[in-house]
Parts: C-alpha cells; structure tokens; sequence
C-alpha cells in the first residue's frame, strides 16, 4: 500500500480540506489544506499499513512531543490521528508561506553571509534537538525554509520522516533523499546521530552556495543510486575544486569547514551543527550583524579571490610586516650604490666565500627564524599567518670593493635578471603565496629575482607551510615541500545510548 491520493475538496478526518498535493514519497502524501477557520495548513497523511504498527506511531508521537519544545524554528504538529475516509493516520502542521531553500536555489546560488547565517540560524534547531536526543535524519532543501527577507532565518520540518522512511521505505524516498544522506545512513541498522545531521549541513551549504548537488551522481533529476553509493563512501574532492566540475565558484577559503562537514568519519567531523556553522562564519568572515554582511577572510583570504564573488575587504586581526619592503630597500639602495651592496642584502650565512659582502650590514645581529608550525597544532591552517623572520646575519667573504670589481658598471641589471623557480608541494597545495602575492597556478614555474624570498603553502585540513627560498643569479631553482596533514582534537566521548527514534 501506499499513502492515500486525494482530490481537491476531500476532507481529511472531517474537517481539513484539501486543496493541492505538495509532495508523495509513497508512504507520506502532503497535501496543502485550510482548518475550519480557513488557514492554510499542511496535512501529512502517511501509508495506512504504518498506523497497523504501534511501535511506530509511538516513536512519532514522541517525536512530535520534543519538537514541540524546540525553539521556534522547528514547525511543530498542530494535530494528528487517524483519517476515517482512507483510514491513513496524519499530521497537521502550520503551511509555512516562505520559500523553501530549493525554491530560493531555482532564482541564483546564495552569497557566503547569507549562507553563514542561515546555518546560525539552523543550528539554533539542531542543536537544541540534539540535546533532546532527536535527530532529523532527513534535512534537505525541501524541508529547509527561508526567511524571504535575507537575514538567513530558517524554519525546519519533517522530524519524523526518518521514522516512517526506516519503517515503510520506497524507491521514491529513496531517490529524493539519498542525495542529503550521510555514509552512515547506506547501513539500515546504524544509529544516527548529530554528526549525521552535520554532514547534511554541510550539504546543503554547498548547495546554497553553487545551486548543485555536491555528489556528481545526483546531478541529473533521477540521481544515479548505485554509482551515489559508491561516490558518498570513497573520496572527494575540496568543495571550490568539485564547484569548479559544476561551472559553479566557491571561495577556496570554505573548503577547510566542508572537508571536515563532509568526512567519511563521525569522529572526523564537527560536534554540533553550531560547530560548523562557527567555522563557516569565521572563514567567511561572517560578523553576526545582519546590516553589515561583509567577507573578511583572514589567513587564507590572499589565495581565496575568486571571480563572481563581491570584493572582500582584508580584516587583519595583527600588523604584519610586509615582505614588499626589503625588496624596495635593496632596490633603492642598488640605485644609491650603483649595485654594490645588493647583492650581499640576499645572502645568508651559509654563502660560499666568493659571496658578495655589503659593509653597511657588517655589525647587524642575526635573528632566528620563527619555527613551522608543529603537526599536532588545533589551529585552523587558514588561521596560521606567523612567518619566519628574515635572516640578517653577516655573509662571509669578498668586501663591497671585490663586488665592484667583478660585477662592474652591469651589477645592476645582474640583481634586476629573473630567475626561473618551480615549487611543488606533496600533496598538491590549493594555494602558493610568494611574497604575499597569489600564485594562482601552483606547481607552475615561477620568474624571481634574485635574493630571499617568502613562500607560503596552503592546502585545507593541512598545517600552513611558510619557507625561505634564496634565489641567485642564473641559477634556476626546483623545490620540492610536503605538507603535514592538520590535526583536529578528537571528538568527546557521548553519552553510550542516542536515541532510538533516529534508528
């Protein structure tokens, strides 16, 4: 059996009347209604064979019970019983007038504060149902609404489709759920819990931001079930990169809050909906002022400009020196000295004896490089911007005057000569940043001027690598750094039992 098809006018348990179907899954029909006082309602009337178990009514009694606890997001069970014309038990919930998210999706992708807020304001609902023990098990752009006005508040409905999914399941939920489905719901006996829900977050973060599903099998109307199974367990791209497979821009600096939304692993994702939707803000730059959404990336924002996103104003949370100014000191000072001592402002202490000596910088003291950052740091990689200090110490060898002699009235246009310079990273870095400025095309060559210069590594869930690399004249350079995999603090140990209604 399947749930009742009903006409317009048909008058559930006497005094709901239908007006249209909203959807049908198989075994829940919805169905848009006005109460006797000429609301709009939304009357669920589900495949009669789930009202033979009582079992499951219980489990969706206690569900509609804890929503109507939950904060004001959740659309709460106004009524429910038994249809006496079908003989299908239902639901009666409030009509909510505002477009759903795939209804805001169908006019053009969101911008990343609207998306930011929308997911404060789902956590809100998560949250507070998870610390009642309920889990949603089936949040999706259907049952997502949002506020029509921009500020990003949502209202959440279905809590019990997980109930009655698990229990009456057809192919047509299947198909319409299965692209919002966490890994762990591919096992009928799993439990679910608030990680699974932080993976369908994560979803439909993506979604709002490209107005495509995240998983190549479910790009078509029907998705392609046996190749989603296999795609939803194996390994996936960063989010800007699988954007990109969609002709879709994503800021590079998101893809950090979606690796771990969208991990495989439970452990390996954020504790709570607010946890990711923390994370999101603080990448985005978010700042919780709906009159002043602005993007303020900081750490990875030089490598996160993209096309087709608004300007992102830079929000430094410290000064930081710039790396542009000894490069303008040694030029000023080769048009001052006529290339003497330019070279030497580019040597390091491990300069052979031949190297080029400024006498001006003979008593300078030499400074430490800062350490990497250590494999173990908590600290989001974005979030790292510490450099090492740039080596002063004194070279060795030939005075200003040997330089003179050997480089002649041409030591200028010697220092000026580029160099040819490949950085590789392993794994392949998303972003390199060369003296503060984007490389766009990492693992490409790169044309330097001789003398030390600034690199900095980037890849999401790796720690941030920053290095020296000292160019001379003529000599071309290929450097190959490996990234360290960021570690995350493991996942505090939960209660032994969750709850049984999110079987």
């Amino acid at each position: 059996m399947t749930a009742p098809h009903l006409a317009p006018g048909h008058a559930v348990a006497g005094k709901y009347q239908v007006q249209q179907r909203l959807g049908f899954t198989g075994e829940v029909a919805s169905y848009r209604a006005t109460d006797p006082q000429g609301r709009d309602m939304v009357v669920k009337l589900y495949d009669p064979a789930i009202g033979q178990r009582a079992d499951v009514m219980g489990r969706l009694e206690h569900v509609h019970a804890t929503v109507s606890q939950l904060p004001a997001g959740a659309v709460r069970v106004l009524d429910a019983g038994y249809d006496a014309g079908s003989g299908a038990p239902f639901s009666v919930s409030e009509f909510v007038a505002w477009p759903t998210m795939a209804q805001w999706l169908a006019r053009a992708p969101l911008q990343p504060p609207t998306v930011a807020r929308i997911l404060q304001s789902l956590a809100q609902v998560m949250d507070a149902a998870h610390q009642a023990q309920l889990c949603h098990g089936a949040l999706k752009p259907t049952n997502v609404f949002v506020s029509p006005g921009g500020e990003g508040q949502v209202r959440v409905t279905d809590f019990g489709a997980s109930v009655v999914r698990s229990t009456s399941p057809t192919h047509e939920a299947y198909a319409q759920s299965a692209p919002w489905w966490a890994p762990e719901q591919l096992n009928a006996s799993a439990v679910l819990g608030p990680a699974t829900d932080v993976f369908a977050s994560g979803l439909l973060a993506f979604y709002a931001l490209t107005g495509r599903p995240f998983w190549v099998s479910c790009q078509a109307a029907t998705p392609d079930l046996k190749a989603w199974q296999q795609e939803v367990m194996g390994p996936r791209p960063v989010a800007s990169a699988r954007a990109r497979e969609f002709g879709a821009v994503l800021n590079p600096a998101l893809d950090v809050a979606f690796e771990r939304a969208l991990a495989v692993g439970q452990r390996e994702r954020p504790h709570s909906v607010g946890e990711l939707a923390n994370q999101f803000g603080s990448l985005a730059g978010y700042a919780d002022d709906p009159n002043n959404p602005t993007l303020a990336l900081d750490g990875a924002a030089d490598a996160a400009l993209t096309p087709g996103l608004p300007p992102i104003p830079l929000e430094r949370k410290r000064n930081q020196s710039s790396p542009i100014i000894p490069i303008v000191i040694g030029v000023g000072a080769a048009v001052v000295l006529g290339g003497l001592g330019v070279a030497y402002l580019f040597t390091r202490t491990d300069s052979p004896p031949d190297a080029v000596a400024d006498a001006s910088t003979a008593t300078a003291t030499p400074t430490t490089a800062a350490p990497e950052p250590s494999d173990d740091s908590d600290e989001p990689a974005d979030k790292k911007t510490d450099e090492p200090a740039a080596d002063t110490s004194k070279g060795e060898g030939g005075s200003a005057e040997d330089a003179a002699s050997e480089e002649g009235a041409g030591g200028s246009e010697t220092t000026a000569k580029t160099v040819e310079v490949k950085i590789v990273c392993e794994p392949a870095c998303l972003s390199l940043i060369v003296d503060g400025e984007v490389n766009k095309k990492p693992g490409e060559p790169l044309q330097l001027t001789p003398g030390d210069h600034t690199i900095k590594l980037m890849k999401p869930g790796y720690v941030v690598r920053t290095e020296r690399v000292k160019v001379e004249a003529d000599k071309p350079i290929e450097k190959t750094f490996a990234l360290t995999k960021q570690a995350y603090r493991p996942q505090k140990k939960r209660c032994s039992k969750f709850l049984k209604n999110c079987r």
